[in-house]
């Protein structure tokens, strides 16, 4: 995940609209975390699904080698099987990355295990888990967490976040 600061795209936005008088005095300050998932599935698919007209192009250091170009993006990519039954799907909904856990019957989700690099702090305050990276706080609420039964009806599950040294996993 990235993040820029806002005060320096406002302050590219002035100028782009036509105030001369902004003067870019900072570079822009970038922040960035990733999350790996603990002992994965080495053989996972991915796979993306309603792919957007626009694209992405990485100019990354001087070494055109490192370079990338039209990289196509997708409102969604799931990453299948990444533990015996178990998927994770990331999408966009309402300006905001979501994504939703799904477990087959039978799988495990105590093998479930994200670990967060490059933030600042993970902590949960009551039920949301918090985190801080930069001048950034990120908050991710409750997990919401059901079944569908026999009947299909929706039966709600208590679920809650579990922090232990920046590794950030469920509990049923």
């Amino acid at each position: 995940f990235n993040f820029i600061d806002n005060d320096y795209l406002e302050k590219l936005g002035a100028i782009k609209t036509g105030n001369t008088n902004i003067i870019l005095d900072s570079l822009a300050t970038f922040y960035a975390y990733k999350i790996s998932f603990l002992n994965a599935n080495p053989d996972n698919k991915i796979s993306a699904k309603h792919p957007f007209e626009e694209y992405l192009n990485y100019y990354i250091g001087n070494d055109p080698s490192r370079w990338q170009s039209h990289v196509q993006k997708y409102a969604e990519i799931e990453y299948e099987n990444i533990y015996d039954g178990i998927n994770i799907k990331y999408y966009e909904q309402y300006n905001t990355y979501k994504y939703d856990v799904i477990v087959q019957p039978h799988a495990d989700i105590a093998s479930f295990k994200m670990k967060y690099e490059g933030a600042d702090k993970i902590y949960l305050k009551g039920k949301t888990l918090n985190i801080h990276i930069g001048k950034f706080s990120i908050c991710e609420l409750r997990p919401y967490a059901y079944q569908i039964d026999d009947n299909n009806n929706i039966q709600k599950i208590d679920c809650d976040f579990v922090v232990e040294n920046n590794i950030v996993s469920f509990e049923i």
